[in-house]
C-alpha cells in the first residue's frame, strides 16, 4: 500500500444478490486487508428511497451535531466550536424499525442479514453477536470532516464498522469526504470514495485509525452500524 497511490483501487462490484458469496468474499477480506469495500449491492431505486428517508429525517429537525465518543457536548460556546472542528457531523441514531422511515430500516436489515452471515466464514475466530443502533449521518459541507480516531478504541465488544454511502453522483476533486484510512496504524494511507451504493467494512479495533476528509458539499450522507 504505497502513500504515493493512496486511493484504493480493490472494489468488488457484485452483479449476483447472493449474500452467502458477498459474506465470504468479505470475510476474506477482513482477514487479508482488515477492510473490505463493496460496490453495487442494492438497486438504484433503493439508494433514492433511503435518500428520501434521510431528507425527511433531517428536514425534521431530528439530526443532531455528532458528539465525541466519552463525552457530552459541552455547554461552553468555545468548547463546542472546538469539537465542532474536531467533528462536523449532523446525526441521529436509529434502531430500523422507526415507521416513519422504512426504506432506512430495509438497509439496516440488509447490513444486518449480511453481516449476521460472516460467523459461518470467520470459524470461530471472533463471533458476530448483533449491533449497537445505526446512525446516519450528514456532513453539512463548509469543509466539515473528522479527524483521526478509532471507533473502538477500549474493547467495548464493538468489532466491525459498517459504512454504506448514499452521495449521488459525488465528485472527490471538489465535493471531498473521502474516508482516509491508515491499516495497521501506519502513517501509509488509502483513500475511499463515499460513492453511492458503497458498502465499507473494516475491524473497529486499533487495526483502523481513519478520519473523514473535509466535505465541501451538504450532501454528505453515510450510514453506519457497528456490528459485536
Amino acid at each position: 500500500m504505497a502513500a504515493s497511490n493512496p486511493e484504493v483501487t480493490d472494489v468488488c462490484t457484485f452483479a449476483t444478490k447472493d449474500l452467502d458469496d458477498v459474506a465470504r468474499h468479505s470475510v476474506g477480506r477482513l482477514r487479508q486487508d482488515g477492510f473490505c469495500v463493496l460496490d453495487g449491492l442494492l438497486d438504484d431505486d433503493q439508494i433514492d428511497r433511503i435518500l428520501e428517508d434521510v431528507r425527511r429525517v433531517d428536514g425534521s429537525g431530528g439530526m443532531k451535531a455528532g458528539e465525541l465518543a466519552g463525552g457530552r457536548t459541552s455547554g461552553d460556546d468555545r468548547e463546542k466550536r472546538t469539537k465542532s472542528a474536531v467533528r462536523g457531523d449532523r446525526i441521529i441514531w436509529l434502531q430500523g424499525t422507526e415507521p416513519d422511515y422504512p426504506n432506512i430500516g430495509t438497509l439496516i436489515n440488509f447490513i444486518d442479514t449480511l453481516v449476521g452471515k460472516f460467523n459461518r466464514y470467520l470459524e470461530g475466530e471472533t463471533v458476530i453477536k448483533g449491533r449497537t443502533k445505526a446512525q446516519v449521518a450528514c456532513y453539512p459541507g463548509n469543509g466539515a470532516g473528522y479527524i483521526r480516531h478509532v471507533d473502538n478504541p477500549c474493547q467495548d465488544g464493538r468489532r466491525i464498522t459498517a459504512l454504506f454511502y448514499l452521495n449521488r453522483r459525488w465528485d472527490v476533486q471538489t465535493q471531498g469526504g473521502n474516508l482516509r484510512l491508515f491499516p495497521g496504524d501506519k502513517d501509509q494511507y488509502l483513500d475511499i470514495a463515499p460513492l453511492a451504493n458503497r458498502l465499507l467494512l473494516f475491524w473497529s479495533d486499533r487495526r483502523n485509525p481513519h478520519e473523514v476528509q473535509p466535505a465541501n458539499d451538504m450532501r454528505s450522507v453515510k450510514l453506519r452500524t457497528d456490528v459485536k
